[in-house]
């Protein structure tokens, strides 16, 4: 019964993102993001951007939860520098 449990809750708790688009600011990027994820569950999803360079300028966690299956949110990484990026890392249930 605990491994159907453990099992249970780590395939149901999915949550996936995608960028839509960005904008690039002096010091923030804002990135239009597009979320899915099961009616219910929470996470976050990590995001940085990249000087013209390549050096890492921006990194941040933004959590979602509640019941929406989609949700398009607007968010603001602020950057120390310039960003020419905004490049989703990942995203986690809790």
């Amino acid at each position: 019964l605990i491994g159907y449990f453990a099992y249970h809750y780590v395939a149901q708790n999915k949550i996936s993102a995608e960028v839509i688009t960005f904008d690039a600011q002096k010091d923030a990027v804002k990135v239009h993001l597009e979320v899915r994820k099961d009616a219910g569950a929470s996470g976050y999803c990590t995001l940085r951007s990249q000087a013209e360079s390549g050096a890492e300028v921006g990194r941040a966690d933004f959590r979602f939860d509640g019941d929406a299956t989609r949700v398009d949110k607007v968010v603001t990484l602020r950057t120390t520098a310039q960003g020419t990026t905004a490049e989703l890392l990942g995203c986690h249930a809790d």
